[in-house]
């Protein structure tokens, strides 16, 4: 009888031990899919804003150049450009940080202030901008504003890549 009680123990003790090992086992797989789950969505958001800022940015270069002395002023190409950077401004103001989105508030006024101040001193005859003390330092402005968009998004997709990776190291 002493054998059987042996045997028994021996079973129920292997077999917590092996409901354990499983059970660690699937809470380890558990938390390092939880893991890869979570740094593929962080992958994924800074992918996005990436787009976006290329995006925006894109557009205000382009919106400058409509705005550059000597370029014909075509206002149905313009309202296009202005579109699009619009809707990159509003993806920025709903998927980035919030010192991302005053960047770009800021950036977006100057350059819509600096289109608009080309647009109304383009010359009625020819329908070409024309340089202007005014417009100068409006160009100086924008593009300082332009910087500060850059520096601002670099930073933000640095910071978020240093995130990721940390979390793949870890």
């Amino acid at each position: 009888m002493s054998a059987a009680i042996w045997s028994l123990i021996g079973t129920v003790v292997g077999g917590s031990i092996a409901a354990g090992g499983n059970w660690l086992m699937h809470r380890i797989d558990r938390d390092e899919r939880a893991q890869r789950e979570r740094r593929e969505a962080a992958v994924r958001a800074r992918d996005e804003r990436k787009v976006a800022y290329i995006g925006l940015l894109s557009a205000a270069r382009r919106l400058r150049y409509r705005a550059r002395p000597g370029s014909a002023i075509k206002t149905d190409e313009i309202e296009e450009i202005k579109s699009d950077f619009s809707i990159f401004h509003y993806e920025i103001e709903l998927i980035a940080p919030d010192d991302i989105v005053s960047c770009s508030d800021r950036m977006v006024r100057k350059v819509l202030d600096y289109i608009t101040l080309a647009i109304e001193g383009a010359s009625a005859a020819d329908h070409a901008v024309h340089n202007s003390a005014d417009l100068k330092k409006e160009r100086l402005e924008t593009r300082k504003a332009v910087n500060e968009f850059l520096f601002e998004a670099r930073a933000d997709l640095d910071q978020a890549r240093t995130g990721i990776e940390s979390s793949i190291t870890s």
